[in-house]
């Protein structure tokens, strides 16, 4: 018989208390199912007594919950019959009600004045109702900003705003944006919006951009601003939504407000963790039919390799062996689309924040930080993020109030990758290689991939095995030379907020926005086209001060009058200051520092500006269904003729809330009209109405020579530009708040384009500063909201935008019917110009299209070559209209989202394009 060990005491009393354990869940888990409650009701409007649809009810303290039916009815199954549900809904006040063993509840939530009416931040950050807001607004949630996390705010505006077109950077993750709000208003400008956060504009500077022959892409400001920290932003697109922020405002505001403490008192902690991936778009138009060579016939020797590495004029591929630029043999076969794909890698995105906040009731304090780390799609490129927001509110008595707020940044951008000119580029030959070539053959000198120098010979310099020194080994420019930069960058701003009396009260602010970016440069030694290197090194310190107070007044006059007033002033201090040193000539070898150079050049720039600014807002309203709002700004500018350079920007704006005043059917709950009319103009960069001089860094005689600093002829009487707008729409609501329908028309016209035109060389200058100059927008902007479905436990919402500007360039300066915008690199002699002609949109692009016969019919010389025909223009960029469509369809508590980003119409020359038709 076997022996069986009885339990020890220990195990006896382990299995006592596993049993035990399971004995108490089993009880308590059967007291649960034994105490749950089914409870139903209905929710009503306590002012009308119709049912509401979508309204929340949540068991409070847990994510129990429901949402009511096309009929306001709900039905939940809750812990027991003792807690409190938790009601609430957009436009209605939130209510706790508590179930007391009650199976059947009845609740009749108030309207929220103040929600319905969609408070609104406007210039200057005066909320606003919206019914009595005489222009279109439009205002994003920043949940909405989080969906498709985008490294730059700016980016996530594409498809969502009617009217706004963003044109994100090619360069990566580290890339400036470009925003355009209601067409181009400038011919010589940037044509950005200002941005303000919190009330104070922010510095959206590039500090460099690439051109016709190459650079890299600088970045922009808003870039650092932490999409987890967003609370709303607000798209000011009209002349008369921002009149008040004067010439700065020109192309329109964007205006952000940051998340702070709520007042519930106690701690939150928030925590937000994003990945995303990023991939190069393979083009498969290449053809990889016919191989490397010239006049239908394979390279025989090297040098005739090298030649033609990035020619296609060979004959078929047949799989034979061909003599690469190395003097190896190769098989004579596509590659297909492996050259891309092995250059580069897929990018990596991670972002990581996490928000502390603690609140009382007399104060509350956000701490947030976040760190993004990014891989871009380019070998050795990307950039790291560091942003901290500290922002905190408090109440000193029953008058006396305060919020501050400071954002730290730190950012370091590793290799921003060089755009257009080939020196240095490394994407130039990846994309423009013949279709037999590896670009694998191009990173170790003996072929593979592992080697102490990509792109480099067995001597350590470039692997140039193309005939042309100025096409750069892409391994050599991927990997040796270096575009980066560190930014620290502190936004503050702190507010006192004093109330006379319930409807009378005084603002005084200050913010700032000041950065230091030191940026580095380095053409390594060894490189071909520039064999002993070269470096520079920049320091740029960029600062802005804003100082201003506001007045704010909200009076009911009587029972059918109310006013809504503001007065106001601004100082804004511009300030900016340049530092560079550089050389070339490394005179020890991969010793990369700017002492180590055989000449060195030194420079030093500073700027200074300032505007003083008064203004006013003044809104009256009868019986809260119309309103008449007139504002007024006067600005002072020290960049303009002191006799001058004061100029007034006036607007006039009205809203109608017929639905208020009117009967109505009873399916419209909410009907408005609006029109405004505006003017506002934009001044120009300093120290162009006189000469100015500088010290040279040469010497005559021992003694530093001086010269005149600028390249254009100054504008003594140069005058602002000034943009005109007039504006109506309306926006309708109905069916419950299921469909919604808001539509915009404009005109403006911008007229004193401050330009820099040609003169002759012979004049001592190559430009001329003048003012003169219309261009004319037009468009209509439309939004539409729905929501198609809506039950208990599913709700599907559909928003579509859609917009059309049609622009002109009216007229440039007398005599002159055409202004060069720029030009494409790589073009051959038929290079195309981008310019503004009279009579035509903004710019078209200008090319020579081929010589064709009567019948159309491509005409082509003797040699087989097709002939040029007359310049002439071949297209414009802006697109014929724009949209966007989003989609969120929440079941339960899953919800899932996407959103398209419409762009039809508008041309692109293909400079990538032109040189591969003609390689």
């Amino acid at each position: 018989m076997p022996l069986v060990t009885p339990p020890t005491p220990t195990r006896l009393t382990a299995l006592v208390r596993v049993w035990a354990l399971v004995a108490f869940l089993i009880a308590t888990t059967s007291l649960a199912f034994a105490q749950s409650f089914d409870v139903r009701g209905q929710v009503t409007d306590a002012s009308s007594g119709d049912p509401l649809a979508g309204i929340n009810v949540v068991e409070a303290g847990t994510q129990t919950g429901t949402s009511t039916d096309g009929q306001g009815l709900f039905s939940l199954t809750v812990s027991s019959s003792d807690v409190t549900l938790v009601v609430s809904g957009l436009g209605y006040v939130r209510q706790e009600v508590p179930v007391n063993g009650q199976a059947m509840i009845t609740v009749e939530l108030a309207p929220d004045t103040e929600l319905m009416d969609g408070v609104v931040v406007t210039a200057l950050g005066i909320e606003r109702q919206e019914r009595a807001i005489g222009y279109a607004v439009e205002e994003l949630d920043g949940e909405s900003l989080r969906e498709v996390r985008e490294t730059n705010v700016a980016n996530s505006l594409a498809g969502r705003v009617a009217g706004v077109i963003v044109s994100k950077p090619a360069t990566g993750p580290a890339g400036s944006s470009r925003v355009v709000i209601r067409g181009i208003n400038s011919l010589g400008g940037n044509g950005q919006p200002l941005y303000v956060v919190d009330g104070v504009p922010i510095d959206n500077t590039t500090i460099s951009s690439a051109g016709e022959w190459g650079g890299v892409d600088g970045g922009d400001g808003i870039s650092g601003i932490n999409p987890d920290d967003i609370e709303t932003l607000t798209v000011l697109k009209s002349a008369a939504a921002s009149a008040l922020y004067g010439s700065r405002a020109q192309n329109g505001v964007i205006l952000i407000t940051t998340k702070q403490a709520t007042r519930d008192p106690g701690i939150g902690l928030e925590i937000n963790s994003n990945t995303t991936f990023d991939d190069v778009l393979v083009n498969t138009d290449f053809q990889n039919i016919y191989g490397q060579g010239t006049r239908g016939e394979k390279p025989e020797t090297a040098d005739a390799s090298r030649q033609s590495v990035l020619t296609a004029w060979g004959p078929r591929l047949d799989g034979s062996q061909v003599i690469g630029p190395d003097g190896q043999m190769r098989t004579y076969s596509a590659v297909d689309n492996s050259n891309v794909l092995d250059f580069y890698q897929t990018g990596l995105t991670t972002t990581n924040t996490l928000a502390l906040t603690a609140t009382t009731e007399t104060a509350a304090v956000r701490l947030s930080g976040s760190f993004l780390d990014n891989e871009g799609v380019s070998p050795t490129s990307g950039l790291t993020r560091g942003t901290f927001n500290l922002r905190g509110t408090a109440d000193f008595g029953s008058r006396l109030s305060a919020d501050a707020k400071v954002n730290f940044i730190r950012e370091n951008v590793f290799n921003r990758p060089r755009l257009s000119d080939s020196p240095g580029n490394a994407n130039f030959s990846v994309f423009l290689l013949a279709p037999n070539v590896d670009v694998n053959d191009y990173q170790c000198p003996n072929g593979g991939s592992d080697c102490e120098v990509p792109g480099a010979t067995e001597a350590g310099v470039e692997n140039g095995i193309f005939d042309n020194i100025f096409v750069t080994n892409p391994y050599w420019a991927a990997t040796q030379f270096e575009a980066s930069d560190e930014e620290r960058r502190l936004i503050g701003t702190a507010s006192l907020t004093y109330d006379f009396t319930d409807w009378l009260s005084l603002q005084g602010r200050f913010g700032g926005d000041t950065y230091t970016v030191r940026r580095t440069n380095i053409e390594p030694f060894g490189t071909a086209y520039i064999p002993d290197g070269a470096q520079s090194e920049e320091n740029f310190s960029i600062s802005e001060i804003n100082t201003d107070f506001l007045f704010s007044a909200q009076r009911q006059l009587s029972n059918d009058l109310s006013i809504n007033a503001n007065l106001g002033g601004n100082i804004l201090f511009q300030d900016s200051e340049t530092l560079r040193l550089g050389g070339r000539g490394f005179s020890i070898p991969g010793l990369e520092v700017v002492t180590n150079q055989g000449t060195t050049n030194i420079g030093f720039g500073v700027s200074q500006r300032q505007v003083n600014s008064l203004y006013g807002l003044a809104e009256i309203g009868y019986r809260d269904y119309l309103f008449l709002t007139a504002t007024a700004r006067n600005d002072w500018f020290s960049t303009l003729n002191p006799d001058e350079n004061s100029v007034l920007y006036p607007s006039l704006s009205g809203s109608f809330v017929f639905s208020e005043a009117l009967a109505m059917p009873s399916w419209l709950s909410f009907g408005k009209v609006r029109a405004s009319y505006a003017n506002v103009g934009g001044d120009t960069d300093p120290y162009q109405l006189l000469l100015t001089y500088n010290l040279q860094g040469n010497s005559h005689l021992g003694q530093p020579r001086g010269g005149i600093a600028q390249s254009s002829i100054p504008l003594f009487d140069l005058r602002p530009s000034n943009t005109t707008e007039y504006e109506a729409g309306f926006d309708i609501r109905g069916l419950d708040n299921r469909l919604g329908i808001d539509l915009t028309y404009y005109t403006k016209t911008t007229e004193d384009q401050i330009l820099q035109v040609n003169v002759p060389q012979s004049s001592g200058f190559q430009r001329q500063i003048i003012n003169d100059g219309e261009i004319r927008n037009s468009g209509v902007e439309l939004l539409l909201s729905t929501t198609p479905i809506l039950t208990n436990d599913f709700r599907w919402d559909l928003n579509f935008n859609y917009a059309n500007n049609d622009n002109e360039v009216v007229s440039l300066s007398e005599g002159v019917e055409t202004f060069q915008l720029g030009t494409s690199r790589f073009g051959g002699p038929g290079t195309v110009v981008i310019t503004a002609d009279v009579g035509q949109p903004f710019g078209a692009i200008n090319g020579f299209p081929y010589l064709r016969d009567d019948e159309g019919r491509v005409v082509f010389d003797d040699e087989g070559l097709p002939l040029r025909g007359e310049k002439t223009i071949l297209g414009n960029a802006l697109p014929d209209w724009i949209g966007g469509i989003s989609n969120t369809f929440r079941y339960k508590r899953l919800t899932v989202s996407g959103l398209v980003d419409i762009r039809v119409g508008g041309d692109v020359f293909s400079a990538l394009n032109a040189t591969a038709f003609g390689n």
